[in-house]
């Protein structure tokens, strides 16, 4: 029976937040007023939205975005979990659940060359339009069996047990979740987005 390993993205894959790691490909590196404090509780992808959009109106380029992006620092010794992962693909898959996006997750990866060590990846998928914004769309929750407790908007913290489980790392600095060798205690509402062996560069 192989182990499926779950991750969270940021503060455990990534040691920050890709979604506030976003704002250096700024000019100034810091957001106007009228955007922070545009932010509500528990609507944390929709303020993303604005963020990206503002970031499109400053005219940074879908480019430069992702060559910020691809600068993030790894949680130490996490590449060399992740290459030990891609290594032992007979016994390991790997996930990651994480309400950050599809498109700084896949540059994330790929940047490292780690991307083989991740199968699934459970996120708001994103892209960029014709005038070159980054959207990012909110389509994501899940629910787990057989506690089916269901996590609010802009949460990513979860435990799932089971009854074989090892250390898996979860939803900010330090914190742990379990992982699972039983699958079929996991079930996920919405749509599971592949890692691809080559994801697309942004147009400009």
């Amino acid at each position: 029976m192989k182990t499926l390993m779950v991750f969270d993205f940021d503060h455990t894959v990534v040691d920050d937040n890709s979604d506030t790691w976003v704002i250096r490909c700024l000019p100034g590196q810091t957001l106007p007023d009228n955007v922070k404090n545009s932010y509500r509780k528990g609507h944390w992808t929709e303020f993303m939205g604005r963020v990206m959009n503002y970031i499109g109106d400053q005219e940074v380029s879908p480019d430069r975005v992702r060559s910020v992006m691809e600068t993030i620092p790894f949680t130490a010794g996490m590449a060399d979990l992740l290459t030990f992962i891609s290594e032992q693909k007979n016994a390991i898959d790997c996930i990651i659940i994480s309400d950050a996006n599809t498109m700084f997750i896949d540059w994330i990866l790929h940047a490292a060359g780690l991307q083989a060590a991740v199968d699934r990846v459970f996120t708001n998928p994103a892209k960029f339009n014709d005038l070159g914004y980054m959207e990012v769309i909110y389509e994501f929750q899940w629910t787990f069996v057989p506690n089916w407790r269901k996590f609010p908007r802009g949460s990513s913290s979860f435990t799932v047990r089971t009854k074989s489980l090892i250390p898996g790392r979860g939803q900010g600095r330090g914190s742990w979740v379990d992982t699972i060798t039983d699958r079929r205690a996991l079930t996920f509402d919405g749509r599971p987005q592949p890692i691809s062996t080559d994801p697309p560069r942004p147009s400009t």
